[in-house]
């Protein structure tokens, strides 16, 4: 009697050795999924935020060359001979860049 008893304690804890094992497999998972879950979260995300901060910067700079092309209309006289007044567009186009460049700096 006391032999089936022993027995049965073995098999119960053989089974509770068992249940823990899968519980732990499962908790492994399940933190994997979740891992990867929020990995896919964070990259749908940044891409939201890079393609934005791309567009604005695309903007900006549309915006920032058509200003500096009507400065440049707007510093050449209309009466100044075709070649000077090319002369004094890149001038002010090398002028500009550089002031664009300090302040980017």
């Amino acid at each position: 009697m006391k032999k089936m008893w022993l027995q049965q304690q073995l098999i119960d804890a053989y089974k509770k050795a068992n249940n823990k094992r899968k519980i732990t497999i499962n908790i492994n998972f399940l933190e994997r999924t979740k891992q990867r879950h929020l990995k896919e979260k964070y990259e749908q995300i940044m891409t939201v935020i890079i393609k934005q901060l791309v567009k604005e910067l695309t903007d900006l700079n549309e915006e920032l060359e058509s200003e500096a092309s009507l400065e440049v209309t707007s510093h050449c006289p209309m009466n100044v001979p075709g070649e000077i007044q090319d002369s004094m567009k890149t001038l002010f186009q090398i002028k500009s860049q550089g002031e664009r460049s300090k302040m980017a700096a």
